[in-house]
């Protein structure tokens, strides 16, 4: 391909090399006088890209990098939307989701406080599938353990049950009236996996005889 040439710009990229693209030569768009550079993509195929889109790692190839990404993500361990339909997909997903999406409204307990998901399992579902196993039972879920504040990766996640994941949730001391969440003062519901105060519940039976004296008490 021929160009006009110019004198070379402040910055000389020629010979330089961005992701898969290696800059041969460049030229001076006369529209809005920007420089361009001429690269050669690995594959074998010509680009045009500006300075800025170069330097910043905006453009890494001619697009064919783009493409070899999509179609991964579409067959990574069968079709995405296969995958998808799976529990373990799910959860990987929502895994992901906490520790790197600011706008997921539970980001402060999870990414907005240090949790990452380590390296292989970010990018691979299979990594993930491949240490975790399929779910033993529907009512499971992913759990750090034994290290609650930690990360999720290898030697520090499980599967478990909402029991296990209330005993190793990170506790409160107190609840929302104030009282001390101390083992003789919690109630833990097995069956759904939830904490309460005893005082309170306490409480709240009172006012409800209070108000409902009538009632039938089991």
């Amino acid at each position: 391909m021929t160009t006009p040439q110019a004198t070379v710009p402040p910055i000389n990229l020629i010979g330089q090399v961005f992701g898969r693209l290696t800059v041969m030569s460049y030229f001076k768009d006369q529209k809005d006088k920007k420089t361009i550079w001429i690269c050669k993509c690995m594959c074998g195929k010509e680009t045009r890209v500006n300075t800025y889109h170069l330097t910043h790692g905006n453009s890494r190839s001619c697009g064919c990098l783009r493409d070899e990404n999509t179609i991964a993500r579409t067959t990574t361990h069968g079709q995405s939307r296969v995958l998808a339909t799976t529990a373990e997909y799910r959860i990987w997903a929502a895994m992901k989701t906490r520790c790197n999406n600011p706008k997921f409204k539970d980001y402060n307990l999870y990414g907005g406080r240090g949790i990452r998901v380590c390296r292989e399992w970010e990018n691979s579902f299979e990594e993930f599938f491949d240490y975790m196993g399929p779910r033993p039972d529907s009512t499971m879920s992913i759990d750090r353990y034994p290290d609650t504040n930690g990360n999720y990766e290898p030697g520090n996640v499980r599967w478990a049950t909402p029991h296990e994941q209330v005993i190793n949730r990170r506790k409160r001391t107190h609840c929302k009236r104030g009282h001390v969440l101390s083992d003789d003062n919690v109630y833990i519901d097995k069956r759904h996996g939830g904490r309460t105060c005893k005082i309170c519940r306490a409480i709240t039976s009172s006012a409800y005889d209070k108000l409902h004296p009538d009632r039938k008490k089991w």
